[in-house]
């Protein structure tokens, strides 16, 4: 850790001196988890964790490193791949190799999504705690995640895990989430994959609610649409100069984001729940640990507010859309998105 001590001051990085340095942990209390450095300096953080991390992953150092299939999908899904068709054929040639192949990433992260350093330098014995669960799987340690590799002759709907709640307290044990991906036959779907979990992974973790707030270990496919959002932002950002997807959102939703914040309710995540649970008050009610009374109460506020289209599928599509976009920018990003205070008019409506 010595080279993070002449770039202290530049990321404004504050740690307990009297404690080894264990690693780093993006903002959070200082006090929680000692040793660890703490910065609220994202820009900082990502200068950092960047001049670290290799443009290809066959430069890590990890303790798989040197094992073909560390070094395969190293190549593979990095950057800039010098030959996938002949990665492919290479996985194919692997011992126990079969058609098709569904992964998992795991990264160490804070209960709201902010990463700790990483797996980059992962001891042996975290990397044997989770091949006792996969012993018969890939394993690979690519930059701050490790990557598990379930293959199999038939198609797979899913990654599997044959002791769930026990992975679940591994997790817990190593502070670590992990992302369940899709299956594919071919190495470029597999690095389409990979990524998608990779990003896809420290959102999910910010934005969860309901039965998942509880686990570690999550699908893609329950949060694919925020990879979708992470996309478009960066999509803004080349093309219109902003990375705001805050334009994305039904005027509706943010007529309730407004409501919300002059009077410390919580009406779009409750419209957010209910649409997501189907309409079904009583699940929504058990999501949002309410009676079912506050949330026809609640609901008949949001009618009163927006008026009540939700009969229409795809004025149903655009306000959850736009619930995720906001809730994708206020738990992910941290930041409170800004809006005017809600017009006296619509006041009068819910008095």
């Amino acid at each position: 850790m010595s080279n993070f001590n002449k770039i202290f001051d530049d990321l404004q990085l504050t740690a307990d001196p009297t404690l080894p340095v264990k690693g780093i942990l993006i903002s959070g209390d200082p006090a929680a988890v000692p040793g660890y450095i703490y910065t609220d300096s994202a820009e900082g953080i990502s200068r950092l964790l960047g001049s670290g991390l290799p443009e290809n992953y066959q430069e890590s150092d990890s303790v798989l490193a040197g094992t073909p299939f560390q070094e395969i999908v190293a190549e593979a899904f990095s950057k800039s791949p010098r030959d996938l068709f002949s990665l492919d054929r290479k996985l194919s040639a692997l011992p126990g190799m079969k058609q098709f192949k569904c992964g998992m990433v795991i990264q160490a992260l804070n209960d709201d999504g902010r990463p700790f350093l990483g797996f980059n330098h992962a001891p042996v014995n975290t990397v044997d705690s989770i091949r006792q669960f996969f012993p018969r799987d890939y394993i690979a340690v690519l930059g701050d995640v490790i990557y598990v590799m379930k293959t199999s002759n038939e198609m797979m709907p899913g990654f599997e895990i044959e002791d769930p709640e026990g992975f679940e307290q591994l997790l817990a044990s190593i502070k670590a989430y992990a992302m369940k991906g899709n299956t594919s036959q071919w190495i470029k779907g597999l690095r389409i994959l990979f990524n998608q979990c990779r990003v896809t992974l420290p959102i999910a973790v910010a934005v969860r609610y309901g039965t998942e707030a509880g686990k570690r270990c999550l699908n893609y496919n329950r949060f694919n649409f925020y990879f979708s959002i992470y996309l478009a932002e960066r999509a803004a950002r080349h093309t219109m100069g902003t990375d705001d997807v805050l334009y994305l959102c039904d005027a509706a939703v943010l007529t309730l984001t407004r409501y919300d914040r002059q009077f410390n309710s919580d009406l779009r995540d409750t419209l957010f729940v209910y649409l997501m649970r189907d309409r079904n008050i009583s699940a929504a009610a058990r999501d949002l640990h309410v009676h079912r009374n506050t949330v026809i109460y609640k609901l008949n506020q949001i009618k009163a507010l927006i008026g009540d289209k939700a009969d229409d599928p795809y004025v149903r599509h655009n306000l959850i859309s736009s619930c995720m976009i906001i809730r994708y920018i206020e738990n992910y990003h941290k930041r409170e998105v800004d809006l005017p205070p809600v017009e006296k008019s619509l006041l009068r409506k819910t008095t």
